[in-house]
């Protein structure tokens, strides 16, 4: 009897620890959702991407609008994203610029899910003026990664 009373003890103990670990990851994914600039990305679609071995969960650029504003105007990174996917139609060199960038990134040129090339994009607050990177090759895809 005595026993039983032990095991009941620490099954509420365990259910009761549970609910904490619940609740506080709950409260806490609330509030990582509720930071302003991540409001901006609200109606984005967040993918997990698997680039040589590693998984990131990626902003999806998936508009013309969305695709030039690209990450600008970000001055910290975003919670519950590594970066922005772009992806293309066409397989063509590409280029990007760190206009009004306020973080720097880290570029992945992509050609038939193949990184074959990478670049560092600084900050427009490191250069001061806009600076361009380009694909090594034709790309298809482009990934814009926070450093």
């Amino acid at each position: 009897m005595r026993n039983m009373k032990k095991q009941i003890r620490t099954i509420i103990i365990a259910v009761i620890v549970l609910l904490i670990v619940f609740v506080g990851y709950s409260i806490f994914q609330t509030y990582r959702q509720l930071r302003p600039q991540d409001a901006l990305w609200e109606n984005y679609q967040v993918k997990s991407f698997t680039i040589e071995g590693q998984t990131y969960d990626l902003i999806v650029a998936d508009t013309d609008e969305r695709a030039q504003k690209g990450l600008m105007f970000v001055r910290e990174p975003l919670s519950g994203a590594d970066g922005m996917i772009f992806t293309f139609d066409d397989l063509e060199k590409r280029t990007f610029w760190n206009m009004n960038t306020f973080l720097p990134l880290d570029i992945l040129w992509i050609q038939d899910n193949r990184v074959i090339g990478k670049s560092e994009l600084p900050s427009i607050k490191q250069t001061e003026t806009p600076v361009t990177v380009s694909s090594p090759d034709v790309a298809d895809t482009v990934v814009e990664l926070f450093k």
